[in-house]
């Protein structure tokens, strides 16, 4: 069964976002065919992608859902499947990546978007 649609709206954002319980999730690819979330959250293992991780698709090329238990610092990626291949692909609205490993291989870093403040003010 893919992620639940609960937090999910047409109006959810883009990229993963914190809400209680959990986070949502939600990105455009509109030739995918299947777009799944992994990552390691709340000190699990690294997920591969199967139908439990599976984000919905909506009718307009957005796929989203919502994981719980997804906490600040958590590290994810979109596994995309497609005509063209299949593959790990970075979030485009992450609002961290990691370091280790670094870029080109890095991953996204599920934040609260009031870190950004904090760290400015270091």
């Amino acid at each position: 069964m893919p992620l639940s649609q609960e937090n999910v709206t047409t109006l959810t954002p883009m990229g993963a976002n914190l809400v209680a319980g959990g986070a949502t999730f939600r990105v455009w690819a509109p030739r995918a065919d299947r777009v799944h979330l992994i990552g390691e959250f709340g000190g699990t293992e690294r997920l591969a992608p199967t139908e439990d991780n599976r984000l919905v698709r909506d009718g307009n090329g957005y796929w989203a859902g919502f994981r719980p238990g997804v906490a600040d610092g958590d590290e994810y990626e979109f596994h995309v499947v497609g005509a063209a291949g299949e593959g790990p692909k970075r979030d485009p609205y992450a609002r961290e990546l990691t370091t280790d490993p670094a870029y080109p291989h890095c991953r996204c870093i599920v934040r609260d978007p009031s870190w950004l403040g904090a760290w400015l003010q270091r």
